[in-house]
């Protein structure tokens, strides 16, 4: 989820949004957010968590000042498993209209994703991500077989191929 809201909120121009790999150093870093900000020359941080359970999906997203470490807005957003593809698109919109950033229709049209996903399928492909965000050998290796899965349960979805894809290109 990490991954799919950076690139949600890197369509928002905006914005001047930091990488997973420079941002996932300080994943388990017990140093002060403010500091944080200051090492990545940014604003604002934002934080989440995720937990699911029996289908349903709950979100929380905060946006935390870089300077003071106070909470600028946080929200919880409840859904079915199915639909979190639009509710990564409606989190990233409202990190931008709390930061009173102006979206522009073109953005907008590149955040409205619709559809649904096979929840399964999802989960084994984020599993996946994970894998192959370990960045080792056995990950990568195991990542590529979760991906198979993943398509397997849903010929459809993009971002199984995707990691599929990449997989391949690293692994060789």
């Amino acid at each position: 989820m990490h991954e799919a809201l950076i690139t949600d909120l890197s369509k928002i121009s905006a914005l001047r949004v930091i990488s997973r790999t420079s941002t996932m150093r300080y994943r388990d870093s017990e140093l002060p957010l403010p500091q944080i900000a200051d090492e990545l020359g940014v604003d604002a941080l934002i934080e989440g968590s995720v937990l699911r359970a029996e289908g349903q999906v709950r979100v929380t997203a905060q946006l935390i000042d870089g300077d003071t470490d106070e909470h600028l807005w946080a929200d919880n957003y409840d859904r079915n498993l199915e639909n979190i593809l639009g509710l990564l698109s409606e989190i990233a919109q409202a990190i931008a209209a709390e930061i009173e950033i102006t979206v522009t229709p073109a953005q907008q049209e590149g955040l409205s994703r619709q559809g649904t996903v096979d929840p399964i399928a999802f989960e084994i492909y984020w599993r996946g991500r994970h894998l192959f965000n370990r960045g080792d050998l056995q990950g990568l290796r195991e990542s590529l077989d979760l991906f198979q899965r993943a398509l397997e349960q849903d010929p459809e979805l993009a971002e199984a191929h995707a990691g599929l894809s990449g997989a391949y290109f690293v692994h060789g």
